[in-house]
């Protein structure tokens, strides 16, 4: 009968909100109180008997964690800040995660204020910190230290909040320091958190990535999609092209896995080749990424060698995307090859019509840039004749065409 229900809940929820995003949740009831309503009269039915919606709102809160719930959270906003809930930390707490998932920068902010005026408990010191990680960096880390200084436990989600980025913006000083800091609490960190202290050494010093990748083996820390390309990159880093392939041989239909062995010789064209080669002989169908890892392995030789390798991949059905394109356009412009550029993208019709208004402005850039403005102004009037939309670096672009 649980089945059934569940079923049924789906089935409902589907029906009336279009989505199986909405479909998965088990609280449809919850939704359809708060979809049906006028704010007023929930805040109105919420003042009357707040102890009782209090599960309801948490439930809500716990289902809204993305920007189709933007309207929802909305509503929730307006319930809580009319309500004996607006000092209620717990449910401030929850009311902070949502909007920072389905709301913009600005509201988590606004969200974080109301929350940060009350007095903060541990849960919703680590719910603020992975809340404001993604949206502002420096407050997240001046909670959590505050939170330590309290006394309070970060847990493991706070480590990976601010452990992910620390290293986006490539400070991997900080992200070995609080990898470290959660293991000397005592805290076990799990394969995300793996993952990410070892792609940050790697970043500084494969050797120390490859023994936190053997510390990380030893201790039988289980893998995930991300770990196995991980791990392959590192040992191709450090050189270990055996050991790479061998345990490429138990993941050989991963493009992934491959696109990392790739990536790991940028420095070793040669060895590109025969990672390559065996690559194909898998009969493993390759993607745009694997296209990448090979041109920026020969980045600094003639547009010529480039085409050339676009010419093998293509023997393997391999075709060039817009990074691929653009790359070997760039080459041919910066050697002063301008008229062979303007034929390769004559020959690229009709896929250049698919091109993103990104990859154009680039185009266009290039040829400012290196003084071919003829062709600019060429290139930008093709542009405005395309159904696509021009942003505001498109149109900058083009302004500093026909100044020049």
């Amino acid at each position: 009968w649980r089945w059934k229900w569940m079923l049924r809940q789906c089935v409902v929820s589907r029906t009336n909100h279009g989505s199986w995003g909405h479909a998965n949740r088990l609280y449809s009831t919850d939704i359809d109180w708060i979809e049906s309503r006028k704010p007023d009269d929930l805040i109105a039915e919420v003042n009357k008997d707040p102890k009782g919606y209090r599960n309801k709102l948490k439930n809500l809160l716990g289902q809204c964690q993305s920007h189709e719930d933007r309207p929802i959270v909305q509503k929730l906003c307006s319930i809580v800040d009319n309500t004996p809930f607006q000092i209620d930390v717990g449910i401030q707490s929850m009311l902070l995660k949502s909007v920072a998932k389905s709301g913009t920068s600005n509201q988590a902010i606004e969200r974080f204020i109301h929350l940060r005026a009350l007095d903060l408990d541990s849960f919703s010191y680590n719910v603020a910190v992975q809340s404001m990680a993604k949206i502002d960096l420096a407050t997240a880390r001046s909670l959590f230290e505050e939170m330590r200084s309290k006394r309070f436990q970060p847990n493991s989600f706070s480590f990976s909040a601010l452990m992910t980025e620390y290293n986006k913006i490539g400070d991997t000083k900080t992200t070995s320091h609080l990898f470290d800091l959660l293991r000397k609490e005592r805290i076990i960190p799990d394969t995300v958190l793996w993952n990410i202290a070892i792609a940050s050494a790697n970043t500084v010093d494969p050797k120390q990535g490859l023994k936190r990748l053997k510390e990380m083996m030893d201790l039988k820390v289980p893998f995930n999609f991300v770990s196995w390309p991980l791990a392959i990159r590192t040992f191709g880093l450090n050189d270990q092209l055996s050991t790479a392939l061998g345990m490429l041989a138990d993941h050989a239909n991963n493009v992934r896995c491959w696109n990392a062995l790739l990536e790991a010789y940028l420095h070793d064209p040669a060895k590109q080749q025969m990672i390559l080669q065996k690559m194909t002989s898998t009969g493993i169908k390759t993607d745009s990424f694997t296209i990448r890892a090979l041109l920026l392995g020969i980045n600094g030789q003639s547009a010529q060698v480039k085409m050339d390798l676009l010419a093998q991949l293509r023997k393997h059905g391999i075709a060039p995307d817009q990074f691929a394109q653009i790359n070997i356009l760039e080459s041919l412009i910066k050697e002063n090859k301008i008229d062979d550029a303007m034929k390769m993208l004559a020959d690229l019709e009709p896929s250049i019509s698919e091109w993103r208004i990104n990859t154009w402005t680039s185009l266009i850039n290039i040829l400012v840039q290196s003084g071919h403005h003829s062709q600019a102004h060429q290139i930008i009037d093709q542009v405005n004749q395309l159904p696509i939309e021009k942003n505001l670096i498109f149109h900058t672009v083009a302004l500093q065409c026909l100044i020049a």
